[in-house]
């Protein structure tokens, strides 16, 4: 099983058993995972998520970004990203 190492303190920092990975993009994108990471004790609704991050756009935007965003995160779980 791969071993995900993340840093937060001086910027998002990932890598895969040793191996750099790209951030996920958009930058709204990294910031969700470091904030999903550190409270990753509790659970959040996907509305709550998408108004904290998206809160000045329509719910319908703000939805479709959270979305997008996701993505982004999980392909960090699927082997893209590598090599930055």
């Amino acid at each position: 099983m791969a071993t995900l190492t993340v840093r937060l303190f001086g910027g998002l920092s990932l890598e895969r058993d040793q191996v750099s990975l790209a951030a996920p993009t958009p930058q709204t994108a990294a910031l969700l995972f470091a904030y999903l990471l550190t409270a990753h004790d509790r659970s959040h609704h996907r509305d709550f998520l998408a108004g904290l991050f998206w809160g000045e756009l329509s719910t319908d935007r703000s939805r479709r970004n959270f979305s997008n965003d996701i993505w982004s995160i999980k392909q960090l779980q699927q082997g893209d990203g590598e090599g930055r």
